[in-house]
């Protein structure tokens, strides 16, 4: 058992939580806030840079026309990849606060006597 132990523990907080939810470890559960934070973090960051890119495109357009070149822009592929990666973000970083919040035992007994 303290082989076990040892081994999740050196691997991360995530595998023991979800090994042994019904045991209460008041300090590993807290592990789980940094990930949390940066999940919401850079979930805020993909927002922020996929609106400079929608203004960057509007700017690269006026450019365009002025200056009569030929085809478009490619940055429409930049802001749609961070609208998917603000997404993926946000879904993670709430995945990962349900496994916190449910590694606390009230929460976890509030769950389990409304029947969810």
């Amino acid at each position: 058992m303290e082989i076990v132990y040892l081994v999740l523990c050196h691997h991360g907080s995530y595998p023991y939580l979800l090994l042994w939810p019904d045991q209460d470890y008041p300090l590993i559960r807290y592990a789980l806030g940094l990930p949390i934070i940066l999940s919401f973090g850079f979930a805020y960051i993909y927002h922020r840079g996929n609106l400079q890119a929608k203004d960057l495109e509007k700017k690269l357009e006026y450019i365009r026309e002025r200056l009569w070149l030929p085809g478009k822009s490619h940055v429409d592929f930049l802001a749609k990849f961070l609208a998917i990666g603000r997404i993926l973000y946000v879904v993670v970083g709430l995945g990962i606060l349900v496994v916190f919040l449910w590694s606390f035992p009230s929460v976890r007994g509030l769950c389990t006597s409304t029947g969810v």
